[in-house]
């Protein structure tokens, strides 16, 4: 099976072991960064009003420039990367939002000011990377909670983004990276074709033609709603601005970082063997967003991550050589027989829960000739089935 080695962008994301005075530097970084976001963001809005036109990236630039020798001389504290990174970030929100007003993209919304506290971070530029510290202008050398080595890192730093979750400090490095890109594995056998269903009673029915293979619902978020609502109820007697109330609301924090964490390990474990083993992986294509919209099961569409695994799936199978097919999100999977190809007219939900466990076998064994979309090109059931 032939390679080709491709120049990429990956990213490794470290967690960092701060000291004290590193804390407050990195609080200070991305307190710029929020800082300068939002008054980019009033002063194109206030710009717009006056003239019906948004300032372009350099005006903002060089208005920061004489902000910080006037107004906001502390922005020298920190790197001057931070600020100009912060309105690059504001000029790329500008940009999707028009683009979704002329339906030339995907939806997004107007920019929203930024609050402290929510997703508080900040982009760096010029960093160097050690075995076990990583070396940020203005901040300094910081010690990382892991080794270079640990994690298999390779390649060129590009940038380096640092957030703040749940009190840790975290940093995300964009690296320039030489990758070998396997080619497509060929389909030797039936079950090297997989069709995956996701649910809500069970968070993934996996077929391959041969056996059927189940994995139960982690339900990382409901096992621990009781815990939050009590964290709620702690947050909620606190008075405002004191400091009991926030050491509640960092405890409701962590939590809220360790159900992400043990949701995370899941898919990952799910994704990574799927995209290993298997040559064609057969997904359908959820309207995740839509089915949010049910009040009664809005809680655990969201607590399943069938759009993470998704966006999982559509780079790890490019890793290592597998094929991620999309079904078509119309196609009458459950109500046609994967055996004769006959398509029933009505399909009650007692009918649908008792064949939840095969609902998989339909994307491997139809005879359908309708094509479902791969990437940019066009795949046939009958191939996908080896017919």
């Amino acid at each position: 099976m032939r390679s080709e080695r491709r120049v990429i962008q990956q990213a490794f994301r470290f967690e960092l072991d701060p000291n004290l005075e590193q804390r407050v530097l990195l609080a200070k970084s991305v307190g710029a960064s929020r800082y300068v976001y939002n008054w980019g963001l009033a002063e194109s809005k206030h710009v717009y009003e006056l003239t019906g036109k948004r300032p372009r990236l350099g005006d903002l630039k060089a208005q920061l420039v004489a902000l910080k020798q006037s107004e906001a001389p502390w922005l020298y504290e920190v790197s001057a990367h931070i600020g100009q990174s912060a309105l690059k970030d504001l000029n790329v929100a500008f940009e999707r939002f028009f683009k979704s007003v002329k339906r030339d993209g995907p939806k997004a919304g107007y920019p929203r000011f930024k609050r402290k506290g929510e997703r508080d971070s900040a982009r760096l530029y010029e960093v160097t990377l050690e075995e076990r510290h990583l070396r940020m202008p203005n901040i300094g050398r910081v010690r990382l909670k892991e080794t270079c080595r640990e994690r298999g890192f390779d390649g060129r730093v590009l940038s380096a983004t640092i957030s703040r979750r749940a009190d840790r400090w975290f940093v995300s490095l964009c690296v320039e990276r030489e990758r070998e890109i396997p080619a497509p594995k060929p389909v030797m056998r039936p079950s090297d074709v997989v069709g995956v269903d996701l649910g809500l009673a069970n968070a993934a029915v996996i077929h391959d033609g041969v056996e059927t293979r189940v994995v139960e619902p982690q339900r990382a978020l409901r096992k621990n709603l009781v815990k939050l609502r009590r964290l709620d109820r702690q947050i909620g007697r606190r008075e405002r601005g004191s400091r009991n109330r926030e050491k509640a609301k960092l405890r409701r924090a962590r939590l809220y970082f360790r159900i992400s964490c043990r949701r995370q390990e899941i898919l990952h474990q799910l994704s990574s063997s799927l995209a290993r083993t298997k040559s064609v992986i057969v997904l359908e294509d959820l309207h995740v967003r839509g089915m949010q919209r049910n009040k009664h099961l809005a809680l655990s569409i969201s607590d399943a991550s069938m759009g993470e695994l998704r966006r999982q799936l559509t780079y790890k199978s490019e890793w290592y050589g597998s094929t991620l097919v999309t079904a078509d999100r119309f196609f009458p999977s459950s109500k046609l027989c994967s055996g004769c190809g006959v398509l029933k007219d009505t399909f009650s939900l007692s009918e649908r829960s008792s064949i939840v466990t095969h609902e998989a076998s339909r994307w491997t064994g139809t005879r359908t000739p309708r094509s479902i979309s791969a990437g940019s090109r066009s795949v046939d059931y009958r191939w996908i089935a080896g017919k």
